[in-house]
């Protein structure tokens, strides 16, 4: 199942606002941990990254959220959010790797959960 990784963010008026993870990243490379070039590696490293540097993540079937160290939630993001958007079970998920390096690592870090011929 195709999950979404968003990064969510504080309003001036106190509600939320939440971007495409990668986008977000684009947008503010001196948020990143160093030596970590977004553009060439996948969004769970990305978010094991920005979670080592005290980000917190909330992950259920349909959605990554992360939010930035600090942040408290009260509700605001279930207020904008809701529980998540319904996937189709029946649609594969979409898996896009814009770079090869992008592919070894996804390789790499699912391994163990890649099947082939139905075996892991």
């Amino acid at each position: 199942m195709a999950r979404r990784f968003l990064v969510v963010e504080t309003k001036p008026n106190g509600g939320v606002e939440v971007f495409p993870m990668k986008e977000w990243c684009y947008n503010h490379p001196s948020e990143m941990p160093p030596g970590l070039n977004v553009r060439q590696v996948n969004s769970h490293r990305i978010r094991d990254e920005l979670k080592r540097i005290g980000w917190t993540v909330e992950e259920n079937d349909a959605q990554v959220l992360m939010l930035h160290p600090g942040f408290a939630d009260d509700g605001r993001i279930q207020e904008t959010l809701g529980t998540g958007e319904p996937v189709d079970e029946n649609e594969p998920p979409e898996t896009v790797f814009g770079l090869e390096a992008q592919l070894q690592e996804f390789l790499a870090y699912n391994i163990e959960t890649i099947q082939i011929n139905g075996k892991n």
